[in-house]
C-alpha cells in the first residue's frame, strides 16, 4: 500500500497545525514521524487513518494501481494509540473473538495464539478492566500488529511499557510488519523506530 500525502495541512480554528507536507510512504520505507510534543505527530496520524479530514491537501491511497477511498481505508489500517480505548467490560477471549468477527489474524493465528505472543495466556477469561497499563498497551499492539492489515500506525508504542514490555514490542515489531506500510509517531525513542528507513520531521511543516 503506498500513501501520496499532497500538499497537507491541517488547521483548528485560524491557527495551522501543519501545513504544505509533501511525502510518499509505502511498505519498502517504514517511517517515523518526529515532532516535540504538541506538534500535531498524532494529528497526522488520524488524517492518514481517514478518522480526521485535512484542512487542505489530499492522502491518496493506493493499492497495486486500485485507488481505495478514504472512507473505506479502515478496512486496511491496524492502530495503536495511548488515546484508543478497549472495551474494558470485555473479557481478552471475548474482545478477541469480536476482532475476528471484522478481520482475522495473520498467519491463521488463533486467539489463543494472540493471547500466547501478548504474554496474555493467563488472561483470557479477565476482564480487560482488570489488565495493567502495560498489558493493555501489548494488547493494542497485538491488535494492530497481528490482525490482516495493510497500514499499521503506531502512536508512542512503547508508552505504558516496563523494560520487558519494550523489548517485547522490538521483538515482534519487525517482522509482524514486513510487507505492510509501517508509520510510528515518535518522541525520538529509538526502541520504537529502530528498524525505519524514512524520517518526517513535522515541524518543518509550521
Amino acid at each position: 500500500m503506498k500513501l501520496e500525502l499532497k500538499n497537507l495541512g491541517r488547521r483548528f480554528n485560524k491557527e495551522w497545525i501543519f501545513r504544505g507536507l509533501n511525502a510518499v510512504i509505502d511498505a519498502q520505507n517504514p517511517t517515523v514521524l518526529f515532532g516535540h510534543n504538541g506538534s500535531g505527530k498524532s494529528t497526522l496520524l488520524k488524517l492518514l487513518s481517514a478518522s480526521e479530514l485535512p484542512s487542505e491537501g489530499e492522502i491518496i491511497y493506493g493499492d497495486y494501481g486500485n485507488i481505495i477511498s478514504p472512507e473505506n481505508i479502515y478496512k486496511h489500517i491496524g492502530m495503536a494509540a495511548p488515546y484508543m480505548e478497549l472495551p474494558e467490560e470485555y473479557t481478552l477471549g471475548e474482545l478477541l473473538t469480536f476482532n475476528l468477527k471484522f478481520k482475522p489474524f495473520i498467519n491463521n493465528y488463533t486467539k489463543e495464539d494472540i493471547a500466547s505472543i501478548a504474554y496474555l495466556d493467563d488472561a483470557l477469561n479477565k476482564q480487560i478492566k482488570v489488565f495493567s497499563s502495560g498489558m493493555k498497551q501489548r494488547l493494542k499492539l497485538a491488535l494492530a500488529l497481528f490482525t490482516e492489515n495493510k497500514i499499521i500506525l503506531l502512536d508512542e508504542p512503547t508508552s505504558n511499557m516496563d523494560e520487558r514490555g519494550v523489548e517485547w514490542y522490538m521483538n515482534q515489531v519487525e517482522k509482524a510488519t514486513k510487507g505492510k506500510t509501517v508509520i510510528i509517531c515518535s518522541n525520538a525513542h529509538v526502541e520504537e523506530h529502530f528498524f525505519c528507513t524514512q524520517e518526517i520531521d513535522i515541524n518543518q511543516y509550521k
